[in-house]
């Protein structure tokens, strides 16, 4: 049995830094945490996020 998958894409000024895949929409505490992650590791600072929903979510 198959899956979809939604592509989770992190957003910092305007631009898109990074992508993330999974099961199921991230809820906003998780997109929060991997928004930390992708700080630290260089990314800028993520300040939207959109899914393969079709969400929008501000995280500033």
């Amino acid at each position: 049995m198959s899956r979809k998958i939604i592509v989770h894409t992190f957003y910092a000024g305007g631009k898109a830094v990074c992508f993330s895949e999974w099961y199921e929409p991230l809820d906003e505490y998780h997109l929060r945490q991997k928004a930390a992650e992708f700080k630290e590791r260089g990314y800028g600072e993520v300040d939207t996020v959109t899914d393969g929903t079709g969400r929008l979510v501000k995280l500033s």
